[in-house]
């Protein structure tokens, strides 16, 4: 099982390892919202190991000799993790700060393509119904014109049977 002291050390050499990664060359062709991502995420492994790195330095710091709690080697150790740390944590807001620009520009092209995607698709929304629109006034007119002929139909119809009937009246009259 590991000790803090190795656990801790072994979260500022990953974030330290993240930052290589992210300044190689390898690492600038990926996208800048993804590095900011890691960047970030190696500053929060940092964050999670700075108050273990304060309390070594701290006890690496006494000067009575009565209360110090580590000898020469561990004393050195200590107050070496604090120097990487320091130098680490430097060295990512030197990377956060040459990224953070890039994934801004990179968050606003998504976004105004996010945006312009859902315009088009609003767009095409308006579309789709003006043509179920036109297709329901199609029907209705169709329907109307149809209801219009089949009066007149059978008006007309009414009418040949009134006039039929009336010179049937006039022929049995006669």
């Amino acid at each position: 099982m590991a000790t803090l002291f190795a656990k801790t050390a072994l979260a500022v050499d990953e974030a330290d390892a993240e930052l290589d990664a992210l300044q190689g060359g390898a690492a600038a062709s990926e996208a800048a919202l993804s590095r900011q991502r890691r960047v970030d995420a190696a500053r929060s492994k940092l964050d999670g190991a700075r108050p273990e790195i304060d309390k070594f330095k701290k006890k690496a710091d006494e000067a009575d000799p009565e209360k110090r709690m580590y000898g020469k080697a561990m004393t050195e150790k200590c107050l070496a993790l604090a120097a990487k740390f320091a130098a680490v944590w430097d060295r990512s807001e030197e990377v956060k700060a040459a990224i953070d620009p890039l994934a801004a520009t990179e968050a606003a092209a998504v976004d105004a393509h996010a945006k312009a995607a859902e315009e088009a698709e609003k767009a095409e929304q308006k579309k789709r119904e003006a043509e179920a629109r036109a297709v329901e006034e199609a029907a209705a007119a169709a329907t109307a014109k149809r209801s219009k002929e089949l009066a007149a139909a059978n008006a007309k119809a009414a009418k040949e049977v009134e006039a039929s009937a009336k010179a049937a009246t006039a022929t049995a009259a006669a």
